[in-house]
Order: C-alpha cells, then structure tokens, then sequence
C-alpha cells in the first residue's frame, strides 16, 4: 500500500474500494498516521476474508510483473518504522498491509481511528494454505539453518495437500540476493514465505519482488518459529482477552523494551494523534 500524506486519507479509502470494488471482496482501507505526514494505508478484512482473498490471488491469473506483497503490521512494527525513514519507504512498497495485534486496537480508541478487525499473521497465514488447491508449490525464505529445516519439516505434515518448493534460511547478506532469487524462480513456487522479521523482510521484498515470479510474498515475521516448536502459542483465551503479548513475553525475555518502553513511545504517539485530530 503507498504512504499518503495528511488529507488524502478519504482519498485512499475510496480509491482502493473503487480499484477492488469488481472483485468479490470489496477492500476498505483505514489511514494509520506514521511519522510526520506519512499516512499507511490498513486493509480492514475479517481474517477469513483475508485468506479467501489471498487464496483468490494466488489461483488468478495476472499480467503483473512480480507477486502481490502483503504486511502485517503491529505495535512494535509501528515503532520502528516511525525511526526509519528506508521502513517507512519499504511498507509504502507493500500492496497490502493488514492489522494485527492488540496494540494497534488499542491505538484505534487512542487516536479514534475506524474500527478494524484484527489479522494475525500466525492463524491468517494457515488459513490461507489450507485453501489452496493441492499441489501448490510454496517456498519458505527466513529463519536461521536449524529454525529454516524445521519449519520445512513440519510444514509437510501440516499442510500435505501443498508441495514444498524448497527452503533458505534468512541470514545472508545481500550479495547473496541473485543466487536466493534464481533458487526461488527454478523452484516455481506459486507462493513465497518470507520470516527475517521486521522490517527487514519488508525491505528485502522491497528491493526483490520484481524479480520473484511468484504470484503472492507475504511477510510473516516469526510463523516459522512456532512451525519449529521454539515458540509456542498463546492459549486461545489470552488470545481473545488481548495477553498473547505476555505468554510471548514469558518465552522471549529479551523482548520486554517492545512490551515496555516500546509500548508506552506508541501509547504517547497515538495520544498526540488523537489531539492533532480530535
């Protein structure tokens, strides 16, 4: 989705329902207000929209030059882009940026911006493969060696329907992008899953996707880590009451500056946008 700056914010929600509108779902887009005036642009879709859309793009056929891209986008995403002018260009580079976690739900009362559901990469990105018709072949970028074999394992005992068209960990430097996307374009991969969290896979996409001939890249941050059993999900009650952030929290100590510091820079953000805009 492009940064718009302040005022055009109407414009992008009509114009992308407009743009989608002889599809069978109609996308509405709600303006989140990054750094200065940089406006990004998010998808507001139930999450079994989402896979049903994205599962629509990937069985269609398209003229385009590269795959559709798609972000998630959260509170701790939402942080860093705001430093970093290169993030702020790479999600602009992004055709669909969706919401997720409850930070940016509760940055939607804070700053009273529309109501939008919220699209968890982890459950939405499954969603999505399970609808895929059998023998769709699907890559896996991201993660270090061991994370990266895991994953791959255990992606064909959960979706045995699909076919893995390979595998790359996600440490590697960019002299290294010519040989990763030739790997990529031999594999035929319908569908490429990129992990090296944010907002580096958003900067690699942003740099590659005209290269990929795959039909659809999604960023999925750390979905290959729960795939390799060292992370586990939350139950699906602190799911629902919004403390998904804490049980992660429990297993990854070191992310406390994103849960704390982090947290109250966004909190602050989203209340000076609330009196910019009252």
């Amino acid at each position: 989705m492009p940064v718009a700056h302040d005022g055009d914010g109407d414009r992008l929600c009509r114009s992308l329902a407009a743009t989608q509108a002889s599809g069978p779902v109609s996308l509405q887009a709600v303006p989140l207000p990054l750094s200065g005036s940089a406006i990004l642009s998010l998808i507001s879709l139930a999450p079994a929209q989402v896979a049903d859309r994205l599962a629509q793009v990937v069985q269609s056929a398209s003229a385009r030059k590269g795959p559709v891209t798609v972000a998630f986008m959260n509170m701790r995403n939402f942080v860093a882009v705001r430093r970093d002018a290169a993030a702020i260009a790479a999600f602009s580079a992004i055709d669909e940026v969706y919401p997720d976690g409850v930070g940016l739900q509760v940055a939607r009362h804070l700053a009273r911006l529309p109501r939008f559901p919220r699209v968890s990469g982890t459950e939405t990105v499954p969603l999505l493969l399970a609808r895929l018709p059998a023998g769709t072949r699907i890559f896996l970028l991201g993660g270090n060696a061991e994370v990266s074999a895991a994953a791959a394992w255990q992606f064909s005992v959960f979706f045995p329907h699909l076919s893995l068209a390979g595998f790359h960990q996600g440490f590697f430097a960019a002299t290294e992008d010519d040989r990763i996307i030739e790997t990529i374009a031999a594999s035929k991969a319908a569908v490429v899953l990129v992990g090296m969290g944010s907002p580096r896979q958003e900067q690699w996409l942003a740099c590659n996707r005209h290269r990929l001939p795959a039909r659809l890249a999604i960023c999925v941050g750390g979905l290959f880590h729960y795939w390799a059993g060292d992370l586990q999900r939350a139950p699906r009650t602190m799911q629902e009451l919004g403390l998904e952030w804490l049980w992660i929290l429990a297993q990854q100590p070191f992310k406390w500056r994103v849960y704390s510091l982090d947290a109250a820079c966004f909190s602050l953000a989203m209340m000076r946008l609330r009196r910019r805009h009252p």
